[in-house]
């Protein structure tokens, strides 16, 4: 049986997109990212999140550090490239970040979930920013269990951003609303 040159193509393709992998296809053909560049962090580096800490309009990048326990800030360039700032103590291992205004002064704020010595508990640790990138130590809230994962969303429309937790070992999630005194749960 003989196809035509138009079908064969097709069917070339097809089998090609099929045996190698249709991502991997797109990545080699298109060339989607230069090398990485690489940054040194604090150790174990388990969360990453981006924000503009001090509203230059350029991304800022922070990492939560479990054994390094500690945060790292670096300032965006606004080429590309960053610029580490300071590493930031916490008194547990760091297991994962957000950044959101949660004292309501208009200026980004760490929200930092720690796990303490055998992860048997958590706490949430607030940082208030400076505005220019640099935090100091605001509020800290024990839960139980470990939280490996924050996200923050305002869960009760009160214009407060509350804190969802992921609890890995209790299989469950841990929400804290915001009190009337931002910052606070």
């Amino acid at each position: 049986m003989t196809f035509p040159k138009r079908s064969r193509f097709f069917y070339f393709l097809s089998f090609f997109f099929i045996f190698t992998g249709a991502a991997t296809v797109f990545a080699l053909v298109f060339n989607l990212f230069g090398p990485p560049e690489l940054y040194e962090t604090g150790k174990h580096p388990l969360d990453v999140a981006i924000y503009d800490l001090n509203s230059d309009s350029n991304l800022d990048v922070v990492t939560a550090n479990r054994d390094g326990r500690s945060i790292s800030v670096f300032m965006g360039n606004g080429d590309g490239t960053l610029a580490p700032l300071n590493e930031i103590a916490t008194d547990g291992g760091a297991t994962s970040i957000a950044v959101a205004d949660m004292n309501s002064d208009g200026k980004a704020d760490l929200v930092v979930s720690t796990c303490e010595e055998m992860c048997d508990a958590s706490h949430i640790a607030i940082f208030t920013g400076k505005g220019d990138g640099l935090f100091e130590p605001f509020s800290e809230t024990r839960i139980e269990g470990v939280a490996y994962n924050i996200l923050l969303a305002d869960f009760n429309s009160d214009a407060l951003p509350d804190v969802a937790a992921s609890d890995y070992p209790n299989a469950r999630i841990d929400l804290l609303l915001s009190t009337s005194e931002p910052g606070k749960f």
